[in-house]
């Protein structure tokens, strides 16, 4: 006798993702943002000058931002990491703030401040090694958030997967931040959306493999 829809329903359903309970999901996301935090302390350092800069403007918002982006894309990958979510205005939230940061950043340009002074804030001095530090860095992040959303079982898994990693680089370039002594918003505003989109490329190059269901 061949099993009835309801059966075979049932029998999907139970082959499904199961959600990891709370105390696991967060082990896991305490665990990751500490070997992140291990890897930027023991691999690269805090900056020398931090109690100095510290009573800066700039230090915290080199925090702030990334930490805002991380913030709003968690959001969206709340959203995604269900059957039949969509990402609603969490998107575009994030395009705001990066819009609105890149507003800022250019004032002193608008201004008429000198090209020199441009190229110095945009480049830096450490434009090359700063994203793909970020990059690492999320690494131990973005594989416990992928285990994560392997278990809530998101159907737009590119989506979710590039959300994901987006919201671990992010995070990581608030952590790089601690070692990082550029203070160009200009520089904040490039190379660190640069690195975090590092692993964005890579979890959502991995979604349809790690977390199709």
């Amino acid at each position: 006798m061949n099993p009835s829809l309801l059966d075979q329903l049932a029998l999907a359903a139970a082959k499904g993702p199961m959600h990891p309970s709370p105390l696991r999901a967060y082990t896991w996301v305490l665990l990751s943002i500490t070997g992140a935090l291990l890897f930027m302390l023991f691999g690269l350092g805090i900056r020398p000058d931090v109690s100095n800069a510290s009573t800066s403007g700039v230090f915290w918002i080199k925090l702030a931002f990334p930490l805002t982006l991380s913030a709003l894309t968690l959001q969206a990958v709340k959203r995604v990491a269900h059957p039949g979510a969509t990402v609603g205005g969490s998107v575009i939230l994030i395009v705001i703030a990066v819009v609105a940061f890149w507003t800022v950043a250019l004032v002193p340009t608008f201004g008429g401040a000198p090209a020199s002074l441009f190229q110095q804030d945009f480049w830096g001095r450490t434009w090359r090694e700063g994203p793909l530090y970020i990059g690492v860095i999320s690494l131990p992040m973005l594989g416990a958030a992928m285990w994560l959303l392997r278990n809530w079982g998101p159907v737009s898994v590119r989506l979710a997967g590039g959300l994901a990693g987006f919201v671990c680089g992010t995070l990581a370039a608030a952590i790089y931040a601690l070692h990082c002594q550029e203070s160009g918003f200009l520089f904040l505003g490039t190379w660190y959306l640069i690195g975090a989109l590092i692993p964005a490329a890579i979890g959502a190059a991995l979604g349809p493999s790690v977390l199709k269901w």
